[in-house]
């Protein structure tokens, strides 16, 4: 397994990841294991992955999904959804054949790739944020950071929108 490491500027966040030859975890730490021996190739991942997430500066790399069928399902899906756009459980649910939207929740919630696979996207359906493995906050702010309206705790409208 290699690993990769690397400060997001800006915050006390790092982001650490790991992986084969594709990358199958990705996270968002404030306390990094330093003593961990990383892979120069992964360490520059990370590093990209710190500029896209503090810059905006794209970045593209494969990843492996893992998880159950259901969730890398659940995850294929929800990563379809663009930046600047939300959706909700119950719909990602519906397109899925399933009226289980709180399983939905519980997949997103064991993402090992977070942002790559933009779980933070998904919302309840009466707009609230729903949960997020860093905290509502995070995820308020990562949304904003792609154009998205929240006021009072609530997406606006305009931006929630049904999967194809």
């Amino acid at each position: 397994m290699k690993y990769g490491l690397a400060p997001v500027p800006g915050t006390s966040l790092y982001v650490a990841l790991s992986g084969e030859e594709a990358i199958a975890s990705l996270f968002l730490t404030e306390a990094p294991d330093l003593a961990r021996q990383c892979d120069p190739a992964f360490d520059r991942l990370a590093h990209k992955a710190a500029a896209w997430i503090s810059e905006g500066v794209p970045f593209t790399h494969h990843v492996q999904l893992s998880g159950t069928p259901f969730q890398r399902a659940v995850y294929a899906l929800v990563a379809t959804i663009p930046e600047g756009a939300v959706t909700t459980y119950r719909d990602v649910a519906r397109r899925l054949g399933t009226r289980g939207y709180r399983a939905v929740g519980q997949a997103l919630n064991k993402n090992p790739l977070l942002l790559l696979v933009p779980c933070h996207r998904v919302i309840s359906s009466d707009g609230t944020l729903g949960g997020f493995a860093h905290g509502t906050d995070m995820k308020a702010r990562i949304l904003r950071a792609e154009g998205v309206t929240i006021d009072d705790g609530r997406v606006a409208p305009s931006c929630i929108r049904p999967l194809p």
